[in-house]
């Protein structure tokens, strides 16, 4: 656990069967560095709470049991590049007003969604990334929270591939969306 406005930088590391997060970073302040980790079989990949920072760059997060990478709460924010997020349950969450941006990243396989915006007050942008095969949709923005979409790659997931709910808004540019599934 990173907190009380602590800093560090995570590379090269093989972070794996862990209970919780395997990097939990939480509080105003707090900012961590992840690059070139492996973040695997455990409960959760990366949790960033409560107004934290975090950037993540080249990590290969997989099969953990919750979600690869979770922003939650006012204040919070993450920088995600060029990672691989797969076969975990959810791809990447962004809610309760936190705020992501996701460039080139590979996001796939996953049983759940593959990024998730949640709740008034959350924003996201995703460039460049592929969002594929996941068992539900590629991107759910839902509960006022807000999405642009620039240059993704987002096929063959088994339901939609951007799906907008309760009062979300999205602006979508240059994305190729093909062989996904629909809403059941």
């Amino acid at each position: 656990i990173i907190g009380d406005g602590a800093s560090v930088t995570i590379e090269n590391n093989n972070i794996h069967s862990n209970t919780n997060a395997g990097v939990f970073v939480n509080g105003e302040g707090s900012e961590a560095v992840l690059k070139d980790n492996r973040i695997r079989d455990g409960k959760g990949g990366v949790g960033i709470c409560a107004g934290a920072s975090v950037t993540l760059d080249n990590n290969n997060i997989h099969s953990n049991t919750e979600a690869g990478v979770f922003v939650h709460g006012e204040g919070s924010e993450a920088v995600l590049r060029d990672n691989r997020i797969h076969d975990v349950k959810g791809g990447v969450g962004i809610c309760a007003g936190a705020s992501a941006t996701l460039e080139n990243n590979n996001i796939h396989s996953n049983t759940l969604v593959g990024v998730a915006v949640q709740d008034e007050g959350s924003k996201a942008v995703l460039r460049g990334n592929r969002i594929h095969d996941g068992k539900k949709g590629g991107v759910d923005i839902s509960a006022g929270a807000s999405a642009t979409l620039e240059n993704n790659t987002i096929t063959d997931n088994d339901l939609t591939a951007v799906q907008l709910q309760v009062h979300a808004t999205a602006t979508l540019t240059g994305n190729t969306i093909k062989g996904n599934g629909q809403c059941k």
